[in-house]
């Protein structure tokens, strides 16, 4: 279903208890995210982007524990991304970006040692890059360019033996580039307009 809805997200979806995939993306949906959503506990894969969805991501969300893959790219969603996302253990895919996110990035997200992908690019989150990266071992993609990120890029990257794609560029990072020889499957990585110093 892409498309062809408009307004809010329709209650009588509810009724659908045993879905497992919900795609509503490009949908000219508005207001903030429903309650309607969060009755649906097999759901697995939730794509809600390209939308103007607004207000902030709430806790409830995250209560939908089989959740593998969230994408709310694209809409106008603004404030904190909640401590609780580290309770979806069995979440793969996180695509957040082009929102008005702000805010550190919960260390919870560490928790989320299935983790793949994650792109949070474009919004204005702020703070360290999350200094337990290397508990997501499994990862393959991070993009968190375009945002305010500040300090050092953690030496734990380094780690990421799966990381094939690295994006933090546009943001406010200094320091030195942390040795980067153990990313064997590093094949793509941007690091401009950053205030780093030092020898690559």
């Amino acid at each position: 279903m892409s498309g062809h809805l408009l307004g809010a997200i329709p209650s009588s979806i509810t009724l659908l208890s045993s879905l497992q995939s919900l795609k509503l993306s490009g949908c000219r949906l508005s207001g903030s995210l429903d309650d309607n959503l969060f009755t649906f506990k097999l759901l697995r894969n939730l794509d809600l982007s390209f939308n103007s969805l607004s207000g902030t991501i709430p806790d409830q969300l995250f209560s939908l524990s089989q959740l593998e893959s969230i994408n709310l790219s694209a809409n106008n969603l603004t404030g904190n991304i909640p401590l609780s996302i580290g309770d979806l253990k069995f979440l793969k895919s996180l695509t957040i970006t082009n929102n008005f996110l702000s805010g550190p990035l919960p260390e919870t997200i560490a928790q989320l040692i299935q983790l793949t992908f994650v792109d949070l690019s474009s919004n204005r989150i702020g703070g360290t890059i999350l200094p337990g990266l290397q508990k997501l071992s499994y990862l393959q993609f991070l993009n968190l360019n375009s945002n305010a990120f500040v300090g050092e890029i953690p030496s734990s990257i380094g780690t990421l033996k799966h990381l094939s794609f690295l994006d933090i560029s546009r943001n406010a990072l200094y320091g030195k580039i942390p040795p980067i020889s153990g990313m064997r499957s590093l094949s793509v990585i941007y690091l401009d307009n950053n205030l780093f110093d030092g020898n690559f």
